[in-house]
């Protein structure tokens, strides 16, 4: 009896994830922030947000962090400083489990 209503638990906390997607559910999630740079970047640059987006997945991947979801959000802010550290206006927006995020501040991130 124990066994069958643990499998039905079980049943109805994946089945409540697997609709919702990838944001959801199960394993919590830590969103990571890190500001994009003028040309410091060890990921490099794309022509446009998707582009960058994709570079930094590509990175992230090779340095075997996995990520849930990655946005590229504009800070809102002129850009006075154009040094090569200096942002470039928007900030990188990560969600990942918990045991990237040691990972990710290495690679110079904050939590949100």
């Amino acid at each position: 009896m124990k066994l069958l209503l643990t499998i039905f638990l079980f049943f109805l906390l994946v089945a409540g994830c697997v609709k919702r997607g990838p944001d959801c559910c199960a394993f919590p999630q830590t969103e990571m922030i890190g500001v994009q740079t003028q040309c410091a970047d060890p990921w490099g640059y794309g022509a446009n947000n998707n582009e960058s987006i994709a570079k930094l997945k590509s990175y992230l991947s090779q340095k075997n962090i996995t990520v849930n979801k990655i946005e590229l959000q504009s800070t809102g802010e002129g850009i006075a400083c154009y040094g090569c550290t200096c942002s470039r206006g928007f900030t990188f927006h990560v969600w990942v489990q918990g045991q990237y995020i040691t990972a990710l501040t290495t690679e110079g991130f904050i939590i949100k």
